[in-house]
């Protein structure tokens, strides 16, 4: 199995080889190479930790009445007026709900910091999966049927796909890297590439309506953040992509790209990081017309009082008594870490902890079976508050941190809560955090003595728990683009270099 350090030291090698240097001479293959690049990504990620690379629409496909309950409407068309900020998020974004709405997480501390300063935002939403997370707070405009719609034209009205022979060289390289390099196989490319114009097309078009100054979005190298960032700023509209979890120079994304194309309208100009480490990172490669911004964990930033109406927050208080409580984060593949987090309550000691294990977000409508394979055992606390309740309550009231390399360790970190990942090969992306906040234990055996001797000598680590601020991040972005300094084109003279 492939490590994140491999896939990235593989992409390197294969951006090194002169197939790919005479590639990159090609203005028109540089502008292409993004998509290709994260598709393979995605393969060989979801290869490592044993997950399908295709994207789950079980609601969006397989229930267009739900969608037409959603989005025909005359409150999802409604806006009509121009924007300074356009935020293109998820509804797995709205990761908890609250007795006045569902808040996006990483939208309302941007858009409400930005209104304080007179900038009209507003969020064009993903229903992922087909979910749709009912009431909205700060409702988004709805975008799934657009989804359909580039799919349904995609095959009605095919583009032809461009750079037929370069993407297949391209893939060749990759292949003999030991990459796994299907989804740009000469049978799935012309597809591929369909669906990708006609989805940016749209977006084009609602742009050109609503006329932003910057679009943010979540997650730039998902094939719909992508041609959202292609079609603003193939209009000139600079767009900023907000970290959403781990990064790290082994990270096949956010790590460094040999050669980054960074003329490419698909890879944004902005970049909005949790901590100056992340920071850090992405300035080892970023092109010189590519920024950078410090702007801390968004949703560690909602106001206290709209978090303060969390009803399951006394649950899980409840339950727990004076157990100290363990967070276990799940992520889109869980049995691995359900399986081990059965053999680990059966160890000694473990009764002295209240396990809230935490659905992941895009997975929210498993709650009842994660549920059911802890019925009967007192010390796991309920998991639907676990899940529901905002993750900085439930990391203030948190010992200690189990996942198997989710970004919440990040989050953890910050608010001095000490993590143990399950699997190893997750540790490259937190090593910066120290022994203080971080341990590996792979044997269930080994989880609960290693929980006792990290609370014993928790520490803050440096780096994370710093004073960034969305408040600080919007007003330096802003005025990079009211000024001119964030672009969409590099300078004249990085262009006549080229």
């Amino acid at each position: 199995m492939q490590s994140h350090s491999e896939i990235i030291a593989k992409l390197q090698a294969a951006e090194t080889t002169d197939t790919l240097a005479d590639l990159f001479k090609n203005p028109a293959f540089c502008e292409v190479y993004p998509l290709l690049r994260q598709k393979v990504v995605g393969e060989n990620t979801a290869a490592m930790v044993g997950q399908s690379a295709g994207f789950q629409r079980k609601g969006r496909l397989a229930s267009l009445a739900d969608i037409l309950r959603h989005e025909l409407n005359p409150v999802n068309f409604r806006r009509k007026h121009p924007v300074d900020l356009l935020f293109l998020s998820y509804s797995t974004s709205r990761l908890f709900g609250l007795p006045k709405g569902w808040p996006d997480v990483y939208a309302e501390p941007f858009l409400k910091t930005a209104e304080a300063r007179g900038l009209r935002g507003d969020i064009l939403e993903v229903p992922a999966a087909g979910e749709y997370r009912m009431p909205r707070l700060r409702p988004g405009h709805l975008i799934g049927l657009d989804e359909i719609r580039a799919r349904v034209w995609s095959k009605l009205r095919p583009v032809a796909p461009v750079l037929r022979y370069e993407v297949e060289a391209c893939r060749q390289v990759f292949l003999k890297q030991g990459l796994i390099a299907e989804s740009i196989a000469p049978a799935h490319w012309p597809a591929l590439w369909s669906y990708f114009s006609h989805r940016r097309a749209i977006f084009t078009r609602q742009l050109r309506r609503l006329k932003p100054k910057l679009a943010i979005v979540i997650n730039w190298y998902g094939t719909t953040c992508m041609a959202l960032t292609s079609a603003a700023q193939g209009l000139g509209i600079p767009a900023a992509d907000l970290q959403h979890g781990a990064q790290g120079l082994d990270d096949s994304i956010y790590g460094p790209w040999e050669t980054p194309p960074t003329f490419s309208t698909m890879m944004p100009c902005g970049w909005l990081n949790w901590t100056v480490h992340d920071k850090a990172n992405l300035e080892t490669w970023l092109g010189p017309h590519q920024r950078s911004y410090v702007c801390g964990i968004p949703w560690h930033q909602l106001a206290s009082d709209l978090l303060a109406d969390s009803v399951d927050f006394d649950v899980l208080k409840e339950a727990a008594g004076t157990r100290p409580i363990v967070l276990v984060s799940l992520q889109p593949n869980s049995t691995p870490l359900l399986d081990y987090l059965q053999k680990v309550l059966a160890q000694p000691g473990a009764d002295q902890f209240s396990w809230a294990v935490r659905c992941h977000p895009g997975n929210v409508n498993q709650i009842d079976q994660v549920a059911a394979r802890f019925a009967g055992n007192a010390n796991v606390l309920p998991v639907w508050a676990a899940t529901f309740v905002p993750l900085s309550m439930v990391l203030s009231i948190s010992a200690a941190h189990l996942s198997v390399f989710s970004s919440v360790v990040l989050e953890a970190a910050a608010s001095n809560v000490p993590s143990v990942l399950s699997e190893d090969f997750g540790q490259v992306f937190f090593d910066h955090l120290g022994p203080d906040l971080l341990a590996v234990a792979t044997d269930p055996a080994e989880m609960v003595p290693s929980i006792q001797a990290l609370i014993a000598r928790s520490k803050i680590a440096s780096g994370v728990n710093d004073t960034a601020s969305v408040a600080a991040a919007i007003d330096a972005i802003w005025q990079d683009v009211t000024e001119g300094r964030l672009t969409t084109q590099p300078p004249v003279e990085q262009r006549n270099h080229s």
